[in-house]
């Protein structure tokens, strides 16, 4: 979003924790989800409104998933993908794309790292996928989208040109051993949940 004087507003960031295979069984036994409340924490710092929507933990059913996404009214939506979810990460990214038209649909985690090109063809509602460790991706993402500027040099990422419809593959981002660089997970994300 940009305001009539050209400076950027933060933006509104849904981090979405998709089902476990097996989630109602594993409610009692779930845990924060650390690789959610790590990119929460540096959008954050960052300035933009994030919040964490735990399927695990909150035991949503359809409905309620549905209408959790739609009133996150997100600019960018954000989750990871596993091969044996696949199905319900085309699900979640539709229930995105329906939910804002114009938002940033991001997927990523171990299981997209890998096959970014194939992630982006078999989810069409997908834009862009994160590869690696994705704090700092993530974080240059939102700063791109909330400039409204193209992808393309973001390092870490893959995505669809919006004009093109044609898969981009940027350059990797450097692994950063600076651990303590990163600020703490953003426990609060999930309090209700936890």
């Amino acid at each position: 979003m940009l305001p009539t004087g050209g400076f950027a507003l933060p933006l509104d960031i849904q981090l979405i924790n998709p089902r476990a295979t097996d989630y109602p069984k594993i409610q009692q036994k779930s845990y924060a989800p650390l690789n959610l409340l790590y990119l929460g924490a540096v959008l954050e710092r960052d300035g933009h409104r994030v919040s964490v929507l735990d399927m695990n933990a909150t035991q949503l059913d359809d409905a309620g998933v549905r209408q959790a996404i739609d009133d996150a009214r997100a600019d960018i939506y954000a989750f990871p993908y596993f091969s044996e979810i696949a199905s319900q990460n085309l699900w979640i990214s539709e229930l995105c794309r329906r939910a804002n038209p114009s938002a940033l649909v991001v997927m990523g985690g171990p299981g997209a790292s890998p096959i970014p090109v194939q992630c982006l063809e078999q989810f069409p509602e997908v834009n862009a996928v994160v590869r690696g460790e994705g704090e700092w991706t993530m974080a240059e993402l939102a700063s791109r989208h909330e400039r409204r500027e193209p992808l393309a040099g973001c390092r870490g990422v893959t995505f669809r040109d919006p004009a093109t419809q044609a898969i981009v593959q940027n350059d990797g981002r450097p692994v950063s051993d600076d651990l303590d660089s990163l600020p703490m997970p953003a426990h609060h994300l999930v309090k209700d949940c936890y």
